[in-house]
C-alpha cells in the first residue's frame, strides 16, 4: 500500500477511528487517519480467504474514491456488503475482551509483552517507546513523543499528549507545526496508574508508581509513588512502596 511502510517505520499505527453515531471522514490525504488503519483492521478480524476478498475489495472501493468517504453506522460505503460492515463496526466499536484487547495491541506495533489496548483508543507515539504489561483504555488517545514503563494501567478515555503549539505574531495564530524549540516528551513511570479522564499535558514526566486521580489534569513532573488529584493537579499524598498504604496529606 502506498506510504505504509514509510508510516510504519516511523510510528506505530494508530488505531482504527471508531465508528460511532457522528461521522468519520476518511481520505487519502491522511493515510495514518483512515486507510492504512481501516485496512489493517480488516486484515486483522479476517483470516480465511473472504478476508483476502474483502480487504481486495475494501482497497479498491478506498483507492478509486475521488471524493471524502463518509463512514456512519447507518451508511455504509459503496460496495461494502452489510456483514462485514458489521464486523468492521462491532471489532473497532464494541469488542472488549482479553483476546481482542490483546489483538488490538498486536495490530497497533506493540503486541507481543502482554500489552492489551480496548476498543477505540489512538496511539500516535513512536516505536519503541511503550514498555510491558501496559493497558490503554477505552478512547484513550496517545500523541507524539510519549514513553511508558512497565506495568501500566491508563484508563478510558485519558489524553496524553505531547508537543505544543507556537504562536506566530506575523499571522496572529498557533503554528499547527508541533514546537520543537523545548522538550514537549512526556513519561509514564514503572507501575502508574492513571484513572478515567486523565489529562497529561506536555513535558511531564510521572515518576515511578504514580496514582493519578479521575478527571486529574497533570501540567508538573511528579514525585516517585505520589498521588495526584485536581486541575492543576497537585498532590495529595503518596504510597508506602514496602507495605501499599495510601498516606494522605492534610492541610
Amino acid at each position: 500500500m502506498t506510504g505504509s511502510d514509510d508510516i510504519a517505520d516511523g510510528f506505530h499505527l494508530c488505531a482504527p477511528l471508531p465508528f460511532c453515531d457522528y461521522h468519520h471522514y476518511i481520505t487519502m490525504d491522511y493515510p495514518c487517519q483512515g486507510l492504512l488503519l481501516i485496512e489493517i483492521t480488516i486484515h486483522g478480524i479476517f483470516t480465511d480467504e473472504k478476508s483476502r476478498n474483502t480487504l481486495y475489495k475494501f482497497r479498491q472501493i478506498m483507492y478509486n474514491s475521488k471524493e471524502i468517504l463518509l463512514i456512519r453506522r447507518v451508511s455504509m460505503p459503496a460496495n461494502l456488503d452489510s456483514e462485514t460492515f458489521a464486523m468492521l463496526t462491532y471489532y473497532c466499536n464494541e469488542s472488549d475482551n482479553l483476546a481482542d484487547d490483546l489483538h488490538r495491541a498486536e495490530l497497533l506495533g506493540i503486541g507481543g509483552r502482554d500489552n492489551k489496548v480496548a476498543p477505540g483508543a489512538i496511539i500516535r507515539i513512536p516505536k519503541g517507546q511503550v514498555g510491558r504489561n501496559i493497558f490503554i483504555g477505552l478512547y484513550s488517545y496517545l500523541n507524539g513523543d510519549v514513553t511508558i514503563g512497565d506495568n501500566v494501567l491508563i484508563g478510558p478515555h485519558c489524553t496524553i499528549a505531547a508537543g505544543n503549539h507556537k504562536f506566530d505574531p506575523k499571522t496572529g495564530w498557533f503554528s499547527a507545526r508541533t514546537n520543537t524549540e523545548v522538550d514537549d516528551s512526556i513519561v509514564i513511570g514503572f507501575g502508574c496508574w492513571l484513572a478515567s479522564k486523565v489529562t497529561i499535558t506536555g513535558g511531564v514526566k510521572l515518576g515511578r508508581a504514580n496514582l493519578i486521580c479521575a478527571g486529574a489534569v497533570v501540567t508538573k513532573s511528579t514525585p516517585d509513588y505520589a498521588i495526584m488529584a485536581g486541575i492543576p493537579a497537585r498532590q495529595i499524598g503518596r504510597i508506602d512502596p514496602e507495605t501499599g498504604e495510601y498516606i494522605w496529606f492534610h492541610e
